[in-house]
Parts: structure tokens; C-alpha cells; sequence
């Protein structure tokens, strides 16, 4: 009754990822995103010597930017951190795509991925723009 034991080498699972449109669509657009969000704020640092981070009250429903400006160069923690969101979104899925009844989990987690790039790309744009 105990189950043969199955071997699943990592190039076979990487070839399998990449023959299926979705999969490879998904973790292709990820890392687009990554990369694109990296590049940006590499070319948008050097053109400033600080950016506001925080918010303040304000009255009604909104806030105001302020708080506090800390050096350019530490916008780069955003790409940073979303470069770690999408590795752990990547090996995540690929654990779990490789049974058939988990391959929704993994669809489930590159589309975040990428999502997740949309969200810090907002943020970047955010920050830069009020600073």
C-alpha cells in the first residue's frame, strides 16, 4: 500500500514551467516588473538628494505627504523587497505546481508576483512625485 518512490529533478520541473503559456507568461511578467521597477529607480535616484517618506493628517479623509526626508538612495529598498517577493512567489510556485492539484496555488502566486511589482511600481511613483 506504501507509494513507489518519485524523483522530480529541478530541470524537468523548469521545462515543464516553461511548456505551459500560462506559467511561463506569469513568472515572465514578474520579473518584467522587478527589473523594470529596479532600472527605474536606479535612474531616478541620482536626480535627487532626498525623498519624503510618511504621510501627515490632514483634515477630512486625506493625508498630506510630509514626515520626514531621508536620502535618495534608500528608495532602492523597493525594488530590493520586491525582488525578494518575487523569488519567494517563484520557488513557491514551483513547488507547488509540480502536482496537478496544487498548479492553481502556483498560477496563484506568480500572478501576485506580478501584481506585487504593479503595487511598490505605485509607491515609487508616489514618493517620487511628492518629493
Amino acid at each position: 500500500s506504501a507509494h513507489p518512490p518519485r524523483s522530480v529533478y529541478p530541470t524537468f520541473l523548469l521545462s515543464r514551467v516553461w511548456g505551459s503559456r500560462l506559467a511561463r507568461a506569469l513568472t515572465l511578467s514578474g520579473a518584467g516588473v522587478s527589473l523594470l521597477l529596479l532600472a527605474w529607480t536606479s535612474l531616478a535616484i541620482p536626480g535627487r538628494e532626498q525623498v519624503i517618506l510618511g504621510l501627515q493628517p490632514g483634515f477630512g479623509f486625506g493625508a498630506i505627504p510630509g514626515g520626514y526626508a531621508v536620502p535618495a538612495l534608500q528608495l532602492l529598498l523597493l525594488p530590493l523587497v520586491n525582488l525578494l517577493f518575487f523569488g519567494v512567489d517563484f520557488f513557491l510556485g514551483l513547488f507547488f505546481f509540480r502536482k496537478p492539484e496544487s498548479q492553481p496555488l502556483a498560477y496563484l502566486l506568480w500572478g501576485s508576483s506580478a501584481l506585487t511589482g504593479v503595487g511598490f511600481m505605485a509607491a515609487a511613483l508616489y514618493i517620487l512625485s511628492v518629493s
